[in-house]
């Protein structure tokens, strides 16, 4: 989101970001319809053949949006996905994920900060028409803090959900494993042990290997950004102590992906709190080296 409120779509290509070095056109805009600091959701899947992007956002009215697109067409025009899917204010929760396997989640499924008062799943399913898609709520999490961060990564047909809960400041997962029909319905999960806690107002990413492995990053008690593990059943081997870590501090927005070849590993993002027009990246492997760095985005 840039400093006028419209969210812009940039490219990494070639060690490059598409904008690098370049006044921002309207080229790069995707919606301008956006609550100022409204979280940001974003996930692709390919659905008969063709590729879809699409974003969630919070609109000025606080209501849970999206807007997508498929190959080089353009964005469509913002619409809410339910009329009473309302954020609570200044919430950083909003997170989605995707699939198109029909024995697994064949749709989206979407977690915010909801004004009940906890995180709210809301869900669409692909075998229904596309142009007219049909949302649906579904599970509200109890305990979840609405206040915080929450994530979810697919892996293996199980969707796995990461939220603070308010009771005991734990970074709580659930899952659900939508390949098993005997086990339809949501299992709590792993939760980090009392001295590993999330902040209250944290923001939290996940990225997966896709094999054995989640890759968790989040802003502890001490404010600290720190990268766990889940694998086997449970949240282990915290690392806190990177300086391309912590250049991420409580209340902004982290981002994680997988890089694959090479550069092998779990890659968190943040906006450079010293200098806006930078992305700072941070490239962690499974025992813990990590390797980092700046990019120019853009104004």
């Amino acid at each position: 989101m840039d400093v006028d409120g419209a969210v812009l779509e940039n490219q990494w290509e070639n060690g490059l970001w598409l904008t690098s070095g370049h006044n921002i056109s309207n080229t790069y805009v995707v919606t301008s319809d956006v609550a100022e600091n409204s979280p940001l959701a974003a996930i692709s899947y390919t659905l008969n053949s063709t590729t879809f992007r699409q974003l969630f956002f919070f609109d000025r009215n606080g209501l849970v949006t999206t807007v997508n697109t498929s190959g080089g067409s353009n964005w469509s025009k913002p619409y809410s996905v339910l009329p009473n899917a309302t954020s609570l204010p200044n919430t950083l929760a909003l997170a989605a994920v995707a699939d198109t396997q029909s024995t697994g989640l064949n749709g989206i499924r979407l977690y915010y900060g909801s004004t009940i008062g906890v995180i709210q799943e809301l869900g669409v399913q692909f075998l229904e028409p596309p142009e007219n898609p049909i949302w649906r709520t579904f599970t509200a999490f109890f305990d979840s803090d609405p206040d915080t961060g929450v994530a979810c990564v697919l892996k293996n047909g199980s969707n796995h959900v990461y939220m603070r809960n308010s009771s005991t400041s734990a970074l709580q997962q659930w899952q659900w494993d939508y390949a098993n029909p005997d086990t339809a319905m949501w299992q709590l999960g792993a939760t980090t042990p009392r001295n590993e806690s999330i902040a209250r107002g944290a923001h939290i990413a996940v990225t997966t290997d896709g094999i054995s492995t989640d890759y968790i990053f989040y802003q502890n008690a001490n404010k600290q950004t720190v990268r766990a593990l889940y694998y086997g059943q449970n949240i282990s081997d915290f690392v806190s102590d990177l300086d391309s870590l912590n250049t991420a501090s409580l209340g902004y927005r982290l981002s994680a992906t997988w890089s694959t070849g090479s550069s092998r590993g779990a890659v968190a993002l943040t906006q450079n709190s010293t200098a806006p027009t930078e992305m700072i990246y941070a490239l962690i492997t499974r025992n813990g080296q990590a390797e980092g760095g700046t990019s120019y985005t853009g104004p």
